[in-house]
Parts: structure tokens; C-alpha cells; sequence
């Protein structure tokens, strides 16, 4: 299959003007080239994870719903509804708001955008039941999905997705949770380079570097499709190259935190929605559950996630913020993380011992570099002397006094298995409030549900290489 070629749209530089004018409804270009979008409103969905356009109403599914709210909307009967699309890695580095209502992106929202979510409807349920069939083979009918990626940028994609390069290690946990390892025919060197995490994988050929890919190798696929993230950080050059013969997905696998938008998302593209919905809802409980027990704390603990690497003692100053996923993580499991009063631009702010003493941070949560490929003998040289820097480089601090030095492996910090950290923070920064909750089952959890290729890795042997809490785990 050659699918569409994939079109950038920018939605930053489009000034949204509405004109009421028979069942039409405009969005043009204005001359001064500011966004003219409507300020916040109460009714704008947070929490959208489907950010593909005709998800009229932002609530992960495209249905009649959705079709329903359209035909208002066009008839002004209704107003449109904008997702708040979270993008650290754009130049504002702020949320933005997106309406997914002009379903098949022609600047105008009218009937031939219901027709466009009512054919999207059937198609779906068509190429679903060809996944969920094993008959994706002879399935050929064609369709353009348009959609928002992690940059946030309108893109259009070809449907259906039978073969597709999957570059990150967090990306290919993404399309193994799916159910879709069997559709990818080229990967990247960091997939290749964690046998024990992903199994599934070794053998497929190998792109190199996720960030300087060669294009005439992607090329050489013939996937359909590349599935990969922002483009300020990986071969920001694809589109421009290979973008008229491969699709070039750009998703957060773990870019912003926006981790449940890159699996939906994507899922819907490869119509594997049955494992995305069921990661979703997994994720939404211990969310939901975390947030309704922490919400209503007025003082919350502070902290802070250093890089944990082991050759580089420097690197103990610098930090995670905004952007980075670990930042997001905290703030998920209650905490207030200050990284970002170190820098309001960088991702990863360097601290200073000075500020960090002068903000007397309750806890330090090392995000280290240990995990899936180590053994536990590396646990000493890898987790506890990184611990015992860290202690040393913030000593004075009430983390320190207080033994509230925590490390978790970077690799389940980031990515689809960023919820399992969530907990154990959770669990860490406010024990009375948690007792019911167990990090290690919710580890089993993930790797029970999410990773068939690990049904028989002994989590117990080698949880020393994942996690160390003082309140939960011997040193």
C-alpha cells in the first residue's frame, strides 16, 4: 500500500474566524497571523486521549455522539469543543487548544464533514473486524485519517496500516501493548538493544539511530507507515524526504506525559482500539484513584527527579522539568515538582545546590539507568552508589534528613509503563493515604496485561533494578 501523503498543517498559524452562512461554518486565515481561537472555556476536555479529527466532543471515542454535536455545531446550535493538547516541546512550551471538529480539514465545517465522520464510523468498524479477524491481508479498502500529533500538528495518515516501523523502545512497547508486533518490519538500535524487554523484536532489521535515520533506508521497508516522536528530536528531516511514500507518525510514546494519547491514537490507526481502550481505562483507574485521594491536600510534598546516570557524577545536577514525563509523572502522584523554578524553557533544568537547598525539597526521586538488561549485581554500582551521590550532592536538605531519596528506573519512569512509577511514588510521597495500594502488584499488573512477550520474568528477583523506596525495599 502507498498511502497518503502526509500533509502539516500548523495549527499555531491558522486565526480562526467563524462565519455563520447557511449550514456552513468557517475557519480561515487571518493577515496578522495570530490564533484567533476562543479563549478557555469550562467546558474544554482535558483529558482527550483520541486526537484524531472528528472526536467532535473529545471523549476518546468517534460515534454517533459525535456526528449529533456536529450538525449543531453547523447549524449554531452548539459550540465547538477544544481539547487542551499539552506539547513541551513546542516553542511555547504551553498547553493548546484544539476543536477536532473539522473532520476532513478543508477549512470548513459543513456537511461534508458529517459524511466524513459517518463513512469513519463504518470504516472502522470494518477494519477492526479485519484485525480482530487476521484477515488484515485482504483487507483493501482505503481511507485518510487526519489527526493531531505530538507536535501538535494537523497530519493525514493512510488506513489501513499493514506494515510500519516502529523507532524508540517506547514506541515498540506501545505497539506491543496494541497486539501489533507482527506488522513491524524495521526498528531502531535502543529496540534491538533490550532483548529481555522486548523480545519480540530482536531480528527485525535494524534503522540505527532514532534520531539521525537514514532516509533512503526507510525507504528500503516499504512500510507503510513510521511511527516515531517530536520532530525536534527525531529525523525531523522524514517528511520532507520519505513523507510522499511513507506516512510519518509523529506520537508521544513518552514525550509530555502525552503517553495515553500516543497509544490511543495510534491504536485507532492500526484498529487495534479493543488493547488501546483496555490500556487506557488500566491507566485511568490508578489516575482516578490517586487524584481523588490527593486532590484535596493543600500541602503537598515537594520534589525533585534527578538524572541517576552512573559515570558522570555532574549529571546529579541535572534534572527533569516540564516535558520530560518524569515531571508529569510527580505531578500525577500528588506531588509539586519544582523543577520547573529552574528553568521555564529547558526540559531538563540543571539544578544548583544552592536553589535546591533554598526550597528545602521534601523528596528526591532519582530517575536512574538500571532496569530490563542489568542483573542484580548491578544493583550496587547502578542504584545504591547513585543513591549514596545523590545524598552526598543534596546533604542539608530535608529529602536527605528525612531518608526520602528514591530511585526509579528511568525505563518504567517514561513510557507506557509510567503508571506503575506513578504509584510507587504515590505510595512513597503519602503512606497513610495509600496503605491499600502496592506498587509491585501494579507492576505484575502492567507486565500480566500489556506484555505477553514477559509472562514468565521474574519481577521478584529483579525489582531491586526497577525501584528503591527507604519505606518499601531493604538496602
Amino acid at each position: 500500500m502507498v498511502p497518503m501523503n502526509t500533509k502539516a498543517i500548523i495549527a499555531a498559524a491558522l486565526a480562526v474566524i467563524i462565519v455563520i452562512a447557511g449550514a456552513s461554518y468557517y475557519v480561515i486565515s487571518n493577515n496578522d497571523g495570530k490564533n484567533k481561537i476562543p479563549p478557555g472555556s469550562e467546558n474544554d476536555v482535558t483529558n482527550c486521549n483520541l486526537w484524531v479529527y472528528g472526536n467532535v466532543n473529545g471523549d476518546n471515542y468517534i460515534d454517533q455522539k459525535d456526528v449529533d454535536l456536529l450538525e449543531k455545531i453547523i447549524a449554531g446550535k452548539a459550540d465547538e469543543v477544544y481539547i487542551i493538547a499539552y506539547d513541551g516541546y513546542s516553542a511555547s512550551g504551553v498547553s493548546q487548544r484544539i476543536s477536532l471538529a473539522d473532520a476532513n480539514q478543508d477549512g470548513v465545517l459543513d456537511s461534508k464533514d458529517v459524511e466524513y465522520v459517518e463513512s469513519l464510523i463504518l470504516y472502522m468498524k470494518n477494519y477492526s473486524k479485519a484485525v480482530e479477524n487476521k484477515s488484515l491481508d485482504t483487507f483493501d479498502e482505503k481511507f485518510t485519517l487526519f489527526y493531531n500529533n505530538c507536535d501538535n500538528i494537523a497530519c493525514s495518515v493512510g488506513l489501513p496500516i499493514k506494515t510500519i516501523v516502529s523507532m524508540y523502545f517506547s514506541n515498540s512497547e506501545i505497539i506491543r501493548l496494541l497486539g501489533a508486533v507482527d506488522r513491524v518490519v524495521a526498528t531502531d538500535d535502543t529496540t534491538l538493544a533490550k532483548p529481555t524487554l522486548l523480545p519480540e523484536f530482536q531480528g527485525i532489521t535494524n534503522l540505527g539511530d532514532r534520531k539521525a535515520v537514514n532516509s533512503e533506508a526507510v525507504l528500503a521497508t516499504g512500510a507503510d507507515a513510521y511511527f516515531t516522536g517530536s520532530s525536534s528530536t527525531y529525523s525531523k528531516y522524514l517528511e520532507k524526504d520519505v513523507g510522499a511514500v511513507v506516512d510519518i507518525i509523529r506520537l508521544s510514546a513518552w514525550e509530555d506525559n502525552n503517553v495515553m494519547v500516543g497509544a490511543l491514537t495510534l491504536g485507532y490507526m492500526l484498529g487495534c482500539t479493543e488493547k488501546a481502550y483496555e490500556y487506557i481505562g488500566w491507566c485511568n483507574h490508578y489516575i482516578d484513584l490517586i487524584s481523588d485521594r490527593t486532590s484535596g491536600i493543600t500541602d503537598k510534598v515537594t520534589v525533585i527527579s534527578p538524572k541517576g546516570r552512573v559515570s558522570d557524577s555532574t549529571t546529579l545536577l541535572e534534572g527533569n522539568g516540564p516535558g520530560s514525563g518524569q515531571f508529569e509523572i510527580n505531578e500525577l502522584a500528588g506531588a509539586e515538582d519544582i523543577s520547573n523554578r529552574f528553568s521555564a524553557t529547558s526540559e531538563y533544568p540543571n539544578y544548583t545546590r544552592e536553589g535546591i537547598l533554598s526550597y528545602n525539597v521534601d523528596a528526591i526521586v532519582i530517575s536512574g539507568y538500571c532496569g530490563w538488561e542489568y542483573q542484580p549485581s548491578d544493583v550496587q554500582k547502578r542504584v545504591y552508589d547513585v543513591i549514596d551521590k545523590v545524598r552526598y550532592t543534596y546533604d542539608g536538605t530535608k529529602a536527605v534528613n528525612d531518608g526520602k531519596v528514591y530511585f526509579i528506573a528511568n525505563e518504567l519512569y517514561t513510557g507506557p509503563s509510567n503508571i506503575v512509577a506513578m504509584t510507587y511514588i504515590a505510595t512513597w510521597l503519602y503512606p497513610d493515604i495509600f496503605e491499600d495500594v502496592d506498587g509491585r502488584e501494579v507492576f505484575q499488573e502492567y507486565l500480566e496485561k500489556f506484555c505477553p512477550g514477559l509472562l514468565d520474568y521474574n519481577l521478584d528477583a529483579h525489582i531491586n533494578q526497577f525501584v528503591y523506596g527507604p519505606d518499601s525495599t531493604g538496602m
